[in-house]
C-alpha cells in the first residue's frame, strides 16, 4: 500500500506542474475509494471525500519552497486503510523562453541595424514565480555596442563607433536567481556613406 505524488524528481515540480496524488491499497478489492486531504506544510488545504484513482492539485495553489502533502485513507464496503501520505516540495520554475522585440514585435533572431542609428529593443520573458524578480544581461565576444538595462531589459544598439558592415552575435539573459535562460540575435550593421 502506497500513495505517490508525481512529478517528484531533483528538478520537479515546478510551480507550474499540477500535483498528481495517486494510491494503491493491497488489502482493497477492486471497489476502493478514499478520502484524500492536500496540506500545504501542516495547514489542510483541501479536502475530498469518495474520491477513485487520484487527485489532482491544480498548480495555481502551489509556490517555491512549499512542501505539499498528500494524505489518504482509502477503503472498501468492509474495511479501510491506514493513512497514507506521500510529500513534494515544490522547486523553483525557470523564466519563459526569452525573445527579443521591438515597436512589440518578435524580430527572431536576426536583425539589421544601419550605422549611427540608435534602435532599443525589449527582452520579452515572463517568470511564473511570481515572486522572483528578473534581472537582465548581456554578452558578445567581439562588440559591446548594445547593452541592456539589466532591471527592465530593454536594449540599447548604437553601432555608431564600430567598423562598416560589422555583423556581430549578442546574447540576452534572464535570470531569476537560480536559473538563467537566454536568446541571441545577429546583428548585421549596414554602412552608411560617411562625408570625406
Amino acid at each position: 500500500s502506497s500513495v505517490t505524488i508525481s512529478p517528484d524528481s531533483e528538478t520537479y515540480p515546478r510551480t507550474s506542474d499540477n500535483l498528481n496524488c495517486t494510491w494503491s491499497w493491497s488489502g482493497g478489492g477492486s471497489d476502493v475509494h478514499a478520502n484524500v486531504t492536500w496540506y500545504n506544510g501542516t495547514q489542510v488545504m483541501f479536502t475530498y471525500n469518495n474520491v477513485s484513482g487520484s487527485s489532482v492539485l491544480n498548480s495555481t495553489y502551489t509556490h517555491k519552497q512549499e512542501t505539499w502533502n498528500c494524505s489518504v485513507i482509502a477503503y472498501n464496503e468492509t474495511a479501510s486503510s491506514s493513512t497514507m501520505t506521500d510529500s513534494v516540495t515544490i522547486k523553483n520554475s525557470p523564466p519563459s523562453a526569452p525573445f527579443v522585440q521591438r515597436n512589440a514585435t518578435n524580430v527572431g533572431n536576426n536583425y539589421s541595424l544601419v550605422e549611427g542609428l540608435t534602435y532599443n529593443f525589449l527582452l520579452n520573458t515572463t517568470d511564473p514565480d511570481s515572486e522572483d524578480s528578473l534581472q537582465f544581461s548581456s554578452s558578445s565576444p567581439d562588440a559591446s555596442y548594445c547593452s541592456i538595462d539589466s532591471s527592465s531589459g530593454i536594449i540599447t544598439c548604437s553601432s555608431s563607433s564600430q567598423p562598416d558592415g560589422l555583423s556581430d552575435r549578442f546574447w540576452f539573459y534572464a535570470f531569476d536567481g537560480t536559473i538563467s535562460i537566454g536568446t541571441y540575435i545577429d546583428f548585421n550593421v549596414s554602412p552608411v556613406n560617411d562625408p570625406p
